[in-house]
């Protein structure tokens, strides 16, 4: 299988560039084995929706479908959000966004929750984290304090770096801009750099090669190998003291879809549902242009090949941890932050919805030693995520987490009337009270979606919308006017919760 420029052989070319790596504590702590080691791997925007697990016709996931015989599989897993920000604020802190109030783009979570998280908690563990993705980074800075070794985004990433910058500092415009040009697929300028030169024509080589559609970017065009940073994943744990704690956020199957060649037309043949959607309240919401229904089609296809790039690449990482003999002893978690939509005229994840596309998200947790696969139906949130870890190092479970163990890990039945919520809070300002979101709520086999406050909207004769996800995953069919008791039920609670979470912000 052919492979993209990978980092050793970057670091050849740019042997001259400054890179200056962030080095672990000169005093690291001394092995422990009797606590297991936990890795955390999140794949960004990475819907459940898309994968055999949820019945999905295009088998996007083959390696890990077969590693998954080896895990528990959770199959009604639902992000705190639909976007990064809310989505890994909810991960890393086990509350919902109204608690952690990380909103918007960019926010981090309020200073309470400084060394109340996942790393904070772990004081005894030797924690390591990375992301490609720079909203990450903003809440990672928050935390920083409480991470023993916290890896700089742009080193595992090449374009608009440092070492461009340092080792042009009287050029630094010129550079930057050669950079862009080489990179851009559809600019066939030439640089401005003669030293750069040579460089440019290798990678724009590579990328025309393995990457036909272009090399993986994050924002400013920040060109990145997801090889690189599992090949780095790889060889940090292998020399981490134990126990450690992982927690590492790559960005694929992130937009832009930009696959790698071997995966590129894998689904060209075949076919998925078509989608009739109603677009009753999608319509009103204009951060997300409209797309038609061919666009959504390539858009939808471009991203489940760029999920089978992060396919291979975890199988990889997951069998380099087992040739190392570092899963004896830790526990595997996969998952992600949010999903990504194609229905109803949109595409992403940057838009006020939250229909099950955007939340509903795979979970799979390795147990070491686990050989034999176990499903679990019963809904989850990613609040969950952190209450179970604490479990497994012998840490209490604060009063404050609103998320609850895993099943797997429970000596009592699952609740399968529990109330699970999802948010999005972007039309709140800091410090205020939630003034305009979208809400969900799931409880047995009911999800409700509410839209607060929208101008647009105002019009409607109700502002929610009520579902039988289990029967009706696709939310096709609004019972809202069928059932309006079990609708008013749910929106009661759901605007309780917002109410009590408000409390402290209203004047």
């Amino acid at each position: 299988m052919k492979k993209g420029l990978n980092r050793r052989d970057f670091l050849k070319l740019t042997s001259l560039l400054p890179f200056a790596y962030y080095a672990p504590p000169s005093t690291p702590p001394a092995d422990d084995h009797s606590l297991p080691n936990i890795l955390v791997f999140v794949f960004d925007a990475f819907s459940g929706r898309n994968t055999p697990f949820a019945g999905y016709p295009r088998n996007t996931l083959p390696l890990t479908e077969k590693l998954a015989e080896r895990a528990t599989v959770y199959h009604n897993h639902f992000a705190g959000s639909n976007f990064t920000t809310p989505g890994t604020g909810t991960l890393l802190t086990g509350t919902y966004p109204w608690t952690h109030r990380a909103f918007k783009p960019g926010n981090s979570v309020i200073k309470d929750f400084q060394n109340k998280n996942l790393f904070g908690l772990l004081d005894n563990y030797h924690r390591i984290s990375y992301t490609h993705n720079p909203l990450v980074s903003a809440i990672q800075e928050k935390f920083q304090d409480d991470i023993d070794l916290l890896k700089p985004r742009q080193e595992l990433a090449f374009g608009l770096n440092k070492g461009i910058l340092d080792l042009f500092p009287n050029d630094q415009e010129v550079a930057l801009l050669s950079w862009l040009r080489n990179f851009n697929i559809q600019d066939s300028g030439t640089t401005y750099s003669l030293i750069l030169r040579f460089l440019y024509q290798y990678l724009g080589q590579k990328q025309s090669e393995d990457f036909p559609r272009g090399i993986p970017y994050m924002e400013n065009n920040i060109n990145f190998y997801l090889e690189d940073a599992i090949d780095w994943t790889l060889s940090t744990l292998k020399e981490a003291p134990t126990p450690f704690l992982g927690y590492f956020h790559y960005y694929p199957p992130h937009d832009p879809y930009h696959t790698r060649a071997d995966f590129i037309d894998s689904f060209k043949d075949v076919p998925v549902p078509k989608l009739k959607k109603s677009d009753k309240f999608a319509r009103f919401f204009r951060d997300n242009r409209t797309k038609t229904t061919e666009e959504l089609e390539i858009l939808r296809r471009y991203y489940d090949e760029f999920i089978r790039y992060a396919d291979y690449e975890f199988s990889r990482l997951y069998n380099g941890l087992e040739q190392n003999g570092l899963l004896e002893n830790t526990w595997v978690i996969f998952t992600s932050d949010h999903g990504e939509l194609f229905e109803r005229a949109k595409t992403g994840h940057m838009i006020r919805l939250l229909y099950m596309p955007l939340v509903h998200i795979p979970l799979l947790v390795f147990a070491p030693g686990q050989q034999e696969r176990r499903d679990i139906f019963t809904a989850t949130s990613a609040t969950d995520i952190l209450p179970s870890i604490l479990h497994l190092t012998g840490k209490p479970i604060p009063e404050w987490i609103e998320g609850q163990m895993l099943p797997q890990f429970s000596s009592t039945a699952a609740d399968s009337n529990r109330s699970i919520f999802s948010l999005d809070g972007r039309g709140t300002k800091f410090g205020y009270p939630l003034e305009q979101y979208t809400g969900t709520i799931q409880k047995g086999n009911y999800k409700l979606n509410y839209y607060h406050n929208y101008e647009w909207i105002k019009g409607l004769n109700r502002h929610y919308e009520l579902f039988n996800y289990v029967e009706d995953p696709e939310e096709l069919d609004d019972l809202a006017s069928t059932h309006p008791d079990i609708a008013a039920d749910l929106l009661d609670e759901l605007r309780r919760k917002v109410d009590q979470a408000d409390a402290p912000y209203r004047a």
